[in-house]
This record gives C-alpha cells, structure tokens and sequence, in this order.
C-alpha cells in the first residue's frame, strides 16, 4: 500500500509541475520567495555563510553575497 500512495503522490505532483510549466510557471532551486536580487557585494565574516553567492564567489576569486 505505501508504495502505491508514494507513486500517487509523485504522479499528482508531476501533474502540477507540468500544469505550471504550461501556465509559464518556472521554478528557481535556492531563491525565498519574496526575495528580489539587488546586487553582489564583497563577503564580511559577520555576514551570514547562507547568502553567499557561490557561482560569483567562483568566477570572481573572491567572497561574494547576494545583496536582497
């Protein structure tokens, strides 16, 4: 029965995520929602490690946050 009720579960969400991807709906992994980029600025140790901007941090060779 669980496996039954799993796969039920995985098929109505796959249902909504399709729904959405028609209605033009896209999802972004990592973003809170209500949250608009501002820009990036230069990383403090008293900023909070969640808000690093990894991907910035990589290509510029340094610490950097997104600034919300």
């Amino acid at each position: 029965m669980h496996a039954q009720l799993a796969n039920a579960k995985a098929a109505e969400l796959a249902e909504r995520r399709a729904l959405l991807r028609q209605a033009g709906a896209i999802v972004i992994a990592g973003v809170v929602p209500g949250t608009a980029f501002e820009s990036l600025r230069e990383y403090s140790t008293q900023d909070d490690i969640r808000w690093v901007d990894w991907k910035a941090t990589a290509r510029l060779s340094r610490p950097d946050q997104s600034k919300l």
